[in-house]
C-alpha cells in the first residue's frame, strides 16, 4: 500500500467516529421488508487507472476492510469511508451480495477525493460475465475552485450537452430526476457490460437483441458531494419494454434505500482550497 494511500485510510479512521454518529442517526428502512445479506467487505486498492485510462493493467488487490469504517445491520450497509447509509441493493433474488470499497482518487494533500462502493451478487474474487448484475455506488467531494451547485455540475456529466447529446444519437438516454437525496441526472444505456472500470467506462454489448439495462443517476447531495448510483441489470427472459421497466424499478429502489448521508462541512472538515 502507498504511503499516500495509507495516510489517506489512517485519516478516514480518525474521522469515522464523528460520521459514526450521524450514521447512527439515519432513519431505517421500513419494514416489511428482506433485506440481502452481506457475504464478505473488502478494501479494494485498485491501479492502472481506474477513473482515468492510464493504458496499464488495472490491478485489483483486496485486503480486510477496516472493521470501524464500515457496519452491516438488518440489511443496512453503511460506511464512514463513502460517508453513506444504505440498504444493500437488490437487482435479481440474489440473498447474498459481497461488498468491496475503494478510494479511486486521493487529493494533494492525502484525504479521499473520490470513493466507490461495488455491490457484487457474483462475489469479489469470481470472476464476473460481462453482463453480470453489479451495483455501484461513487462518491465525489467536489472541489472547492469549481461549481458545487446542482445545475452546473450536473450540466458537466458527460462531457457537457454536446458530448450527451452525440451519445443520445447512438441511444443513451438522459433525463433530470429529482430524488431524495436532491437534484440528478439520469442515464439509461441498452445493452451495457460490466468492464474493469465499471462504472467509469460504458462499455456496450454487440448484439442486436436486448440483454441488459445499464441505469446511472448522479445527484449532487449536501454542500460538497456528488453520488453516482450505477446498475448493470440482466434482461434474462424479459423483452426490451419489460426489461426497461424492471431495471428502472430496480434503479429506483436502489436510490430510495439511502438511510443516511454525511458531507464533510458536517463534521468540521475543511479541506485547503488548494487541494485537488
Amino acid at each position: 500500500m502507498s504511503a499516500r494511500l495509507a495516510g489517506a485510510l489512517a485519516w478516514m479512521l480518525a474521522l469515522a467516529a464523528g460520521m459514526a454518529a450521524g450514521m447512527a442517526a439515519a432513519q431505517e428502512p421500513q419494514k416489511p421488508w428482506e433485506p440481502v445479506a452481506v457475504r464478505v467487505v473488502r478494501f479494494e486498492k485498485l491501479g492502472g487507472g481506474v477513473e482515468r485510462p492510464t493504458g496499464e493493467p488495472v490491478v485489483r488487490e483486496m485486503q480486510p476492510m477496516p472493521e470501524r469504517l464500515y457496519a452491516v445491520k438488518d440489511g443496512v450497509y453503511r460506511s464512514a469511508l463513502s460517508r453513506i447509509a444504505l440498504r444493500v441493493p437488490r437487482i435479481g433474488e440474489e440473498k447474498l451480495v459481497d461488498v468491496r470499497e475503494a478510494i479511486a482518487i486521493i487529493r494533494a494533500d492525502g484525504t479521499p477525493s473520490t470513493t466507490q462502493i461495488m455491490f457484487d451478487p457474483g462475489g469479489t474474487l469470481a470472476v464476473s460475465a460481462s453482463t453480470d448484475p453489479l451495483s455501484a455506488v461513487v462518491v465525489t467531494r467536489l472541489r472547492d475552485d469549481r461549481p458545487k451547485d446542482a445545475e452546473r455540475v450536473l450540466a458537466g456529466i458527460d462531457g457537457g450537452e454536446v458530448q450527451r447529446a452525440n451519445l443520445s444519437a447512438r441511444g443513451v438516454g438522459y433525463h433530470r430526476v429529482q430524488t431524495q437525496m436532491g437534484p440528478g441526472l439520469a442515464r439509461v444505456i441498452r445493452n451495457r457490460v460490466r468492464t474493469l472500470r465499471f462504472p467509469y467506462d460504458i462499455g456496450l454489448l454487440n448484439d442486436s437483441g436486448t440483454v441488459t439495462y445499464g441505469v446511472t443517476a448522479f445527484v449532487v447531495v449536501g454542500r460538497d458531494s456528488m453520488v453516482e448510483f450505477s446498475q448493470l441489470f440482466p434482461c434474462g427472459q424479459r423483452s426490451d419494454g419489460d426489461c426497461r421497466v424492471a431495471a428502472l424499478k430496480a434503479h429506483e429502489a436502489f436510490i430510495n434505500g439511502v438511510t443516511g448521508f454525511t458531507d464533510y462541512a458536517a463534521v468540521g472538515y475543511k479541506p485547503a482550497s488548494s487541494a485537488h
